[in-house]
């Protein structure tokens, strides 16, 4: 704002900046008295048609059709939201498995990678690491404890990756057998 006030104030700025808006007003002028007998035609016609003398005015009709058209969106916007709900297997993201909260995504739109496979405190919803606590490697355990709210399901057998398959799995039943629908 600073720059533009000191623009005014040099006499060659201002006089540009006054010779812009001049044209621009100019412009406007021009482009409003083609524009302007147009719109005002329009409004008469519009005027006439509403006002014309048939059996029924248009003006009733217009007035009467208004609760028909209302109805019609009303129809429309239910139909609409009843065929929203059916939902494909797709949406089924999320579920609870061995103590679990578990989410996941679909690749090409059918298969689930090990990769897209996380889980989550059932509680309150803080991403799990899990913990080795194996003693000895040929039998692989895993803790899962919540660092935010201290809930634990405590030792799982297997790897996280094993695991992680374990619910794809589950996934993969629960999609065949329509089970998905009720989680």
């Amino acid at each position: 704002m600073k720059a533009f006030l000191k623009m005014w104030k040099d006499p060659v700025w201002s006089k540009v900046i006054s010779t812009g808006v001049i044209a621009g007003i100019g412009i406007l002028i021009t482009y409003l008295s083609v524009v302007f007998p147009t719109f005002l035609n329009f409004i008469k016609s519009i005027w006439a048609w509403l006002f014309q003398i048939t059996d029924i005015a248009h003006w009733l009709l217009i007035l009467i059709s208004i609760p028909c058209v209302l109805v019609c969106c009303v129809i429309f916007l239910w139909l609409k939201s009843l065929l929203a709900t059916e939902h494909s297997f797709q949406s089924y993201i999320s579920d609870n498995f061995f103590g679990l909260k578990w989410r996941w995504f679909y690749n090409n739109e059918i298969e689930i990678s090990d990769d897209d496979v996380h889980c989550f405190c059932p509680r309150c919803d803080h991403q799990l690491v899990p913990q080795d606590v194996s003693c000895y490697k040929v039998y692989p355990q895993f803790r899962y404890d919540c660092p935010d709210c201290g809930y634990s399901v405590g030792t799982i057998s297997g790897n996280y990756k094993q695991l992680r398959h374990k619910v794809i799995l589950k996934v993969q039943k629960n999609i065949r057998t329509g089970e998905w629908q009720n989680a």
